[in-house]
């Protein structure tokens, strides 16, 4: 998926050795950073949330905005990655636009936008012990502007954090 920032991507990023092709130089980098010491947002935009969604006690496949096998897959390529990889651990942050309700609302939102997903990791097999959150920070960490309605779509979302 184009634009998309997946948890293998980033692990690829924490290697001690990485290479890329810039124009027609393959390049090497080595990090100058212990891995242990950095932190990433792993970007699950892709599932979208209908705005308000989940209301309580709606579940994940009918809170989602365009619940496709494409972000089912974005799901469990995830659940994958962390199954295969015991010792990162994440935090679950969800998150909502300002036109979601009040603040306190939009944190309650968020928080169960993080824990529809918390619960399908669990659920598919990811350790509970690699697994914090679910954490809702309401419309408190935009991504976009919330002047369009793609902006504030993009705004509810449901981000790894590393």
């Amino acid at each position: 998926m184009k634009g998309r920032l997946f948890l293998a991507a980033i692990l690829t990023l924490m290697a001690s050795m990485a290479s890329a092709q810039v124009g027609h130089k393959a390049v090497r980098a080595y990090p100058m950073f212990s891995a242990a010491s950095l932190s990433y947002s792993i970007d699950l935009r892709s599932v979208e949330f209908k705005s308000g969604h989940p209301s309580k006690g709606e579940d994940l496949s009918t809170s989602m905005k365009a619940p496709t096998a494409a972000c089912f897959q974005i799901l469990r390529d995830n659940v994958e990655t962390l199954k295969q990889n015991p010792d990162i651990r994440i935090e679950i942050r969800g998150h909502a636009h300002v036109q979601e309700g009040s603040e306190a609302g939009r944190i309650a939102l968020s928080e169960r936008r993080a824990k529809l997903i918390y619960d399908y990791l669990i659920a598919n097999g990811v350790p509970s012990a690699q697994v914090g959150g679910p954490k809702g920070f309401g419309s408190a960490d935009p991504i976009d502007t919330n002047e369009t309605e793609e902006g504030r779509q993009r705004n509810a979302r449901v981000d790894f954090f590393m």
